[in-house]
């Protein structure tokens, strides 16, 4: 397995070498840290220094117990620089240097599971769409967040799944008229 950004025999290490466990906590990796990511977007928008200084910390943890280094180490600069226009000059970068690692780690999952088999409940679909939809609009981030979360579950459908992430993805990366327009082909679609 190759994920660029990430050192996968140190992440292995760490699990004795077992790639189906590594290969599930890199899932659960990318679901909690687009959440994650939703949150400290929150939280620089708002300036709150404290609680980015604290999720940064939980990232940071993150970053370095799946093997991508370089990640983890700009996440303890941006914990522990204390300055907060060190935050606002490194910030946009660091976030989009985590949506990347992601999407690596997403592609590098789906090559390894195959086409996607799940079945899909359209109208919880069109539900959990619209609650994104709404939040992105009313520019509500913990809307947002929520929505996210009901979203996750459908990532994995065939078909319908990379547009799902894709949708995941330009709302972390604050490309919100994107991620509506996702939204909007998907609802047509089903």
């Amino acid at each position: 397995m190759n994920i660029p950004g990430v050192n996968v025999d140190k992440g292995l290490a760490r699990l004795g070498g077992r790639m189906k466990s590594y290969q599930k906590i890199l899932g659960v990796f990318c679901k909690d840290s687009r959440n994650k990511l939703g949150e400290l977007e929150t939280c620089f928008v708002e300036t709150n220094v404290q609680l980015y200084t604290t999720v940064v910390h939980g990232l940071k943890s993150a970053l370095g117990n799946i093997g991508a280094e370089k990640l983890a180490k700009d996440a303890e600069r941006l914990e522990m620089e204390g300055d907060w226009s060190y935050v606002t000059a490194n910030h946009g970068a660091f976030m989009d240097e985590f949506n990347v690692l992601l999407a690596h780690i997403d592609n590098t999952l789906s090559d390894a599971a195959g086409p996607g088999t799940a079945v899909v409940d359209k109208q919880k679909l069109a539900a959990a769409l619209a609650g994104m939809k709404q939040s992105l609009n009313a520019m509500d981030f913990g809307a947002m967040r929520r929505a996210s979360e009901a979203l996750i579950e459908f990532e994995e459908v065939s078909g319908i799944g990379p547009k799902v992430k894709a949708i995941q993805h330009d709302r972390l990366a604050g490309e919100y008229d994107a991620a509506v327009a996702g939204i909007d082909g998907i609802l047509k679609e089903i």
